[in-house]
Parts: structure tokens; sequence; C-alpha cells
């Protein structure tokens, strides 16, 4: 039984090694994170009845607050016009265009 017991510590010394060694490597060869630039695409269109949710989930989902939204006008009528242009206002990272303007940002 003792033999069990020395066993068993000697194997949770073992992983507890191992883990902080690969702490430690992570930690010293991971010099920054790495950075890509991204813009996330949100289609909308007609009355914008659910436009505001689904903005509000984007924002939530998305890694960091400076990755910026589009609101890509696919048929936007005139109030999901004005209820996009006044989210553009509310929020800075949050950018209007038309669908046909898509292109030119992703360039």
């Amino acid at each position: 039984m003792e033999l069990m017991g020395d066993g068993l510590i000697a194997f949770l010394a073992a992983v507890g090694v191992s883990t902080i060694l690969w702490l430690l490597a992570e930690t010293l060869l991971r010099r920054h994170r790495p950075v890509a630039e991204a813009i996330l695409v949100l289609p909308v269109r007609g009355d914008g009845a659910t436009l505001e949710r689904a903005l509000r989930l984007t924002m939530e989902q998305r890694t960091t607050g400076e990755t910026p939204i589009l609101l890509a006008d696919c048929g936007l009528d005139e109030t999901g016009l004005r209820l996009a242009q006044g989210l553009t206002q509310r929020y800075s990272r949050v950018q209007l265009c038309p669908a046909e303007e898509l292109e030119n940002y992703l360039k």
C-alpha cells in the first residue's frame, strides 16, 4: 500500500512540474498577441426591427472592443435607415455603408 501511495505522489509531482514548465515556456515564447485586422459585417434590411438587438449580440461576441462593425445596407427602408444612422452615432466603432460600397471597405 505504501508503494502505491509513493507512486501516486511521484506521478502528481511529475504532472505538477511538467505543468509549471509548460506554462513557463508558453509565457516566455509568446512575445505578444498576434494582431489580425478584422471587420465584422452585419447585413441589414427592412425596417431594422431586430437591428439593435443583432448589433448588441454582435458587439458582445467580438473578441475586442476595437473590432469595427460594418452595417451593410442591403435594402433598408426609411425607418431602418434612420435607426442604423442613429446607431452609428451612438457607437463609435459602427459604420453604415451601402452594399455596393462594401468591397471598398474590405480592401
